[in-house]
């Protein structure tokens, strides 16, 4: 609720209730991850935390690339779509899983 009182006194107006709801989601995203590295994590638990975060940067990133190269009806070479594909694949995300909770 704090979240979203923030927003209000930037987009007040009626006409910005999406600009609210997006940003408000952000900062309470934001927040939450900001205090699981200041109070609730372990180093341990922080390291493991922050590469699934940087996995997942990557694998949007490669989304995008695919995306972008269907919309402008760009052909890549195969060495431009192996390096996007085996990251979007999504198999190394399943398999870190598997291996730790398995």
């Amino acid at each position: 609720m704090e979240c979203y009182f923030w927003i209000l006194g930037v987009y007040f107006e009626p006409r910005y209730y999406l600009a609210r709801r997006i940003l408000t989601k952000v900062i309470s995203f934001t927040s939450v991850i900001d205090d699981i590295y200041d109070v609730y994590g372990t180093t341990e638990e922080l390291n493991l935390f922050t590469d699934a975060i940087q996995r997942f940067n990557s694998l949007a990133r490669a989304y995008f690339d695919k995306a972008n190269w269907y919309d402008k009806g760009y052909v890549p070479t195969m060495e431009e779509y192996m390096e996007v594909v085996v990251a979007s694949a999504g198999y190394r995300m399943l398999a870190i899983t598997s291996c730790r909770h398995g």
